[in-house]
């Protein structure tokens, strides 16, 4: 299957490095412009139906369940390999998420009242002091690089509703918008690397 993960390594560095640069952006943007107004936004009274209503969906993007999915699918040889690969990307993008989280320590949107953005506490390990990056938003887009891989023709359908998921972290105030792209970005990326060096050693 040809998808951009598995181009040459100048093309595939120079499309990974374009979204790096586009991740980076777009949550140093967030941290100046959006976090805090988004966050005062749907903190306020007249949106606790939106809060409502997000929050019933979105745990989907918890990690758990995909990975005891995955665990039992390593067991049934039709899906033993992309089990397999799934569970790498987790522990990869995995890794680089909480190094980050516990390094960063940015209170959550919704732990004071001001819902203030730039309150750090480096090696708290406190969850209320683990929002930068977002591991639902990590999840959510490590399950969207692999199906898009498998399946290139639903990578704007699945990207599309990874996105929308993974923003309902915002709109709960979990998480600082900026919070949710780091957590979409570092899914993507280092999901990426880790499906290439899979594909190249053990094929698809």
């Amino acid at each position: 299957m040809k998808t951009w993960i598995t181009l040459s390594t100048k093309k595939f560095w120079r499309i990974w490095l374009m979204i790096l640069t586009s991740g980076v952006l777009l949550t140093l943007l967030s941290v100046f412009f959006i976090d805090r107004p988004w966050a005062q936004r749907f903190g306020s009274p007249e949106l606790v139906p939106v809060w409502l209503f997000h929050r019933n969906i979105t745990d989907i993007g918890e990690a758990g369940p995909y990975i005891a999915f995955a665990l039992i699918a390593l067991f049934i040889k039709k899906f033993r390999k992309y089990a397999a690969y799934f569970l790498a990307c987790m522990m990869t993008s995995g890794l680089v998420l909480h190094i980050l989280k516990i390094s960063v320590g940015r209170a959550r949107a919704h732990k004071f009242p001001n819902h203030d953005h730039l309150i750090f506490e480096p090696l708290n390990f406190h969850h209320h002091f683990q929002s930068f990056p977002s591991g639902h938003s990590q999840t959510l887009f490590t399950i969207a690089t692999l199906v898009s891989f498998l399946f290139p023709k639903l990578t704007i359908w699945i990207m599309t509703l990874a996105l929308y998921l993974a923003f309902t972290r915002a709109v709960t105030l979990a998480h600082f918008v900026s919070d949710v792209w780091a957590g979409v970005f570092i899914g993507v990326l280092i999901s990426a690397l880790t499906l290439r060096r899979l594909v190249q050693k053990y094929g698809t």
